[in-house]
């Protein structure tokens, strides 16, 4: 079971994802299992309203009685429970995995432990229905209430939550308990109960202190007053009013009757009064009134209860009618029309994500705000690394939604943390996807072909927000292909400016970024705009290497579309300085004792073909290769990397580090040398193991005037290794 927290290729809502192992039940159907449906449908009555994929009420009975399979009958049973449970969801999926006779369930949740277990249960109660053995389903969905109730949120939190999403505010849940924080990054806002960021801990404190609370209202002169502990005896009504942000926000009686419209204006004016004197922006006032629309003057009016915050649930009972003192609390908390969100750029494609990213977030520092950037390399605030190893996955772009200074938030987003875990955000303004290609990592996880990683890697694009730009590499066809699948704008990227995509989506007033004339331009329809020279642009190394020319032209786009200056996006590009500090591991160029040594992370055959393309602006003749492959890509995709080696390079040092997987010693190096055998160029060819220890070794055996390209398995150890051991 695993928990795809935000848009995943499933849906653009969390969901969890089953894997269920059915053995023998895999052979046998729901129609075949004698007293099967009968005993379901007795012990879980409310299926008989489930849908099914046949589109009517009732669907899924009618798939019963047909006949279906255990894992889509397990799917409605573990949907059946969380209803049970006080926690309705209406979407599942039941797919086959490559895997015999396993199948993913996938359900959406609202929260992780309770889906476990209503997923848990869900099994339990299935193979007792099949098995006809006893089962007590009122202490099962018993239990799975009380998980519900001590793991979901309040009530009250669960208003302001439901109030947010009416005005598309993200809502997140740092931890396990109460704490919800709406908003992201330096526009958060947090929220434990209805008591927000905003009161501090001496206003809370009085709050419990009947003496300070008397002195305080006295001090300040408020027109209202403490009752007396002995004062239940004064005549009148009782009412509750609740004042948000400096203004009466709800009312009602004792019988819960809404009566805001009927408070007089005098009465209204000293309950904000007395939230003011005590520095309280959520205040609750249970007061005792002869009649609540009568002036202040004319009555006693006294306060038998005062605390900061509210209690939001008598104002929407049954959880369906719109709450109106929870609209009026986001409303305070996220005023004229602010939807707490800050700028989020994603970053995804088979080559080039982490070059795009570094290069993007430097970029944006011209904008004067923090900027918050992930990558394989670690998480950078304002260019500062503040964590260490590959942070491209959610967890680490978490980090920086939650942290109050970031204003602006780059994410390289790797296929392996969409697939574990979805993504970090609901939504971003800019999406990338730098390239497809005959893909990589395929094989894992349910992404056989290339079809299935652009679908996964389509979820950013699906994640666009309606007001955002998807950002497409042209060239490749099925990057371009996924422009059907974005809410806001496309804008294409593309080396050649009269490239077909690009010309077409001109046409039709879309936006796109080219090189024309040595020049990258960027274009809105018939509108263009020169923004640089790429042969000044560092990253280019003299606007000689063409994969490094897209990377520059997808980090254009991006800025364009968060409305940086083009002046600004030049300035920015020509100071970027693609070293072992601010982009190691992709395509350095290092002069160490007179070898050149092109550092790279090149790792998958469009990679490697790439780089050693970009070779051809050094005059060297004799090349030298340093390269391995992890043991997680396929056979045919290390062979073809051998074959790239074999047909390009002179002399080539193999090796293997620890991250084989499955594979056994020499397993890697066999394949590269299998593809090698087929090219005839590499006459020597040899094995040093571990990574640190070929280059080293090829450093040191290395003639002077030739050229050495090293591919660096990992990238600090390796640029921490050069700066040691050979550049000190």
């Amino acid at each position: 079971m695993r928990a795809l927290r935000g848009p995943n290729q499933w849906t653009n809502a969390p969901v969890m994802e089953c894997w269920v192992q059915l053995g023998a039940w895999n052979e046998l159907s729901s129609e075949i299992l004698p007293g099967f449906n009968q005993r379901l449908l007795q012990w879980l009555p409310g299926l008989v309203e489930h849908r099914c994929n046949i589109g009517v009420r009732g669907g899924f009975v009618t798939r019963l009685e047909r006949g279906t399979y255990p894992a889509h009958v397990l799917e409605h049973i573990v949907i059946e429970l969380h209803g049970l449970a006080g926690a309705e969801i209406w979407y599942g999926r039941a797919r086959h995995t490559s895997q015999e006779r396993v199948y993913r369930v996938v359900f959406k949740y609202r929260d992780e432990t309770l889906a476990r277990e209503c997923c848990l249960a869900a099994r339990e109660l299935f193979l007792a229905a099949a098995l006809d053995l006893p089962f007590d389903v009122p202490a099962t969905v018993g239990r799975l209430r009380n998980v519900a109730a001590r793991r979901m949120l309040a009530p009250d939190a669960r208003a302001l939550v439901e109030a947010a999403a009416q005005r598309n505010i993200p809502a997140l849940r740092p931890g396990d308990g109460q704490i919800v924080q709406f908003g992201y990054g330096a526009r958060q806002r947090r929220v434990v109960g209805t008591q927000t960021d905003r009161l501090g801990a001496i206003a809370a404190t009085v709050a419990d202190d009947r003496d300070l609370l008397e002195q305080q209202l006295l001090a300040a002169g408020v027109p209202l007053e403490l009752a007396e502990v002995d004062e239940a005896e004064v005549q009148g009504v009782e009412y509750r009013l609740l004042t948000v942000g400096g203004r009466l926000a709800v009312a009602f009686d004792g019988g819960r009757r809404v009566v805001t419209d009927e408070v007089h204006p005098g009465i209204a004016a000293a309950a904000v009064e007395v939230a003011a004197a005590l520095d309280w922006d959520i205040a609750t006032l249970d007061i005792r009134a002869e009649d609540i629309r009568s002036p202040l003057q004319d009555q006693k009016i006294s306060i038998l209860k005062l605390q900061p915050g509210a209690d939001l649930a008598p104002l929407a009972p049954d959880g369906t009618t719109p709450n109106p003192a929870a609209h009026a609390i986001i409303e305070m908390l996220f005023p004229s029309a602010g939807d707490g969100r800050i700028p989020i750029v994603a970053i995804t494609g088979a080559n080039g994500k982490t070059s795009v990213a570094r290069l993007l977030a430097h970029m944006l520092q011209a904008t004067g705000k923090c900027v918050g950037m992930t990558c394989t390399d670690g998480v950078y605030l304002n260019g500062r690394r503040i964590a260490g190893g590959d942070c491209s996955g959610p967890s680490s772009a978490m980090r920086v939604l939650l942290d109050p200074r970031a204003e602006l938030a780059v994410f390289e987003t790797a296929r392996g943390g969409i697939l574990r875990a979805g993504l970090a955000f609901d939504a971003c303004q800019v999406g990338v996807i730098t390239n497809i290609g005959s893909g990589d990592h395929l094989g894992i996880g349910e992404i056989e072909s290339v079809e299935d990683l652009a679908k996964l890697k389509s979820t950013i694009i699906r994640a666009v927000s309606p007001e955002g730009t998807a950002v497409l590499n042209a060239d490749d066809p099925v990057v371009a292909g996924m422009a059907s699948q974005c809410r806001g704008r496309v804008l294409y990227f593309a080396l050649d400016a009269a490239h077909a995509v690009i010309a077409r989506h001109r046409s039709e007033g879309g936006l796109a970024v080219f090189v024309r004339d040595g020049f990258a331009v960027v274009a809105d329809g018939a509108l263009e705009w020169p923004v640089l020279r790429v042969d000044r642009v560092p990253l280019t190394l003299g606007g000689r290497v063409g994969f490094q020319i897209e990377n520059l032209l997808a980090a254009i786009g991006a800025a364009y579309a968060l409305g940086v200056p083009p002046e600004s996006i030049e300035r920015q590009a020509e100071d970027f300085t693609p070293d072992l500090e601010h982009n190691p591991a992709r395509y350095n160029v290092l002069e160490i004792r007179g070898t050149t040594v092109v550092l790279d992370f090149g790792h998958n055959p469009d990679a490697l073909n790439a780089a050693i393309r970009g070779l051809a602006q050094f005059g060297q003749t004799h090349r030298t290769a340093v390269f391995s492959s992890s043991g997680d890509r396929r056979d045919e995709d290390i062979v073809r990397m051998g074959e790239l080696l074999g047909a390009s390079f002179d002399r080539v040092i193999l090796y293997e580090d620890d991250d084989l997987y499955d594979r056994g010693t020499g397993e890697v190096i066999a394949l590269l040398r299998r593809g090698m055998a087929t090219a005839g160029r590499a006459r020597r060819i040899e094995e040093v193991q571990g990574g640190l220890n070929a280059l080293d070794y090829a450093l040191k055996t290395i003639e002077a005037g030739h050229l050495l390209f090293a591919q660096a398995h990992m990238a600090d150890p390796t640029a921490g290794f050069l700066r040691r051991q050979w550049l000190g």
